[in-house]
């Protein structure tokens, strides 16, 4: 698991459910397109991902999920803008068509 860039404390890979912390991009403006990258090391079939958010954070409240099969060219398979909100500590599960 990789990032942009990371908040001191706040490492990429503390960026998942279930865990005792969070990642989180640099709030200093250096960042503007922050993004995590998972690589699950092969090809499978994603039918939705859950995230979670953080309640009066200066966090995204929305993401975009992009796919890749060599880690260099990314297309966009969904984003969650409009119907998912990361603005509290519930787990959202986003699901795919």
């Amino acid at each position: 698991m990789t990032a942009s860039s990371v908040l001191p404390g706040f490492p990429a890979k503390d960026g998942r459910l279930a865990g005792t912390g969070a990642w989180c991009p640099l709030t200093n403006g250096s960042d503007t397109d922050p993004y995590l990258e998972i690589s699950l090391g092969k090809s499978y079939v994603i039918c939705g991902i859950e995230v979670q958010g953080k309640p009066n954070a200066a966090e995204s409240t929305n993401f975009t999920l992009q796919s890749s099969t060599n880690g260099s060219n990314f297309i966009e398979v969904d984003s969650g803008q409009s119907r998912n909100s990361l603005e509290s500590f519930e787990v959202v599960n986003a699901t795919f068509n």
